[in-house]
């Protein structure tokens, strides 16, 4: 952007759109639909600014991270099977849709991270993630995304 605008200005601009998705939620009755992804980052926000102190809060922050990266890559396999992204309509690739996400617990050595797995319907074909595959609930060690079936291109 023209005149080295900062990050945080961006980032500032990001977070009051959220918000007034998250209002809109509350008022009107058809809601416009958030990532996944945005959703952990607002309660990532949330936590720094509960006012708790960082010791308090370390073990829970320090899964985020994860989080992050698990639930963009889990969306990102279901938009590469589908052929399309989360909120685009089908043309060419495969039938089916989403259809709301599920939760899921990974236990880790960091311990368990809670995150939501994307469903889908009305496909022909069994989608079954490359990451987790179907049955999939424990990795490892959280230092190292090799643990997660990814390698550095992956991300």
């Amino acid at each position: 952007m023209a005149g080295g605008v900062s990050s945080s200005v961006e980032y500032g601009a990001w977070r009051r759109s959220l918000q007034e998705q998250q209002t809109q939620k509350e008022t009107h009755a058809t809601p416009k639909q958030v990532a996944r992804v945005d959703t952990i980052r607002v309660e990532i926000d949330e936590v720094f600014g509960s006012g708790r102190p960082i010791e308090g809060c370390l073990e829970e922050l320090v899964r985020y991270p994860v989080r992050l990266v698990l639930q963009q890559v889990l969306e990102d396999e279901v938009s590469t099977w589908l052929g399309r992204r989360w909120s685009s309509r089908r043309d060419g690739g495969r039938e089916g849709q989403r259809n709301g996400h599920r939760d899921l617990t990974i236990k880790t050595t960091a311990g368990p991270v809670e995150s939501k797995r994307p469903t889908l319907r009305n496909t022909v074909e069994k989608f079954a993630s490359t990451l987790l595959g179907k049955r999939r609930r424990q990795v490892g060690s959280v230092g190292s995304v090799g643990d997660l079936g990814l390698g550095a291109r992956s991300i």
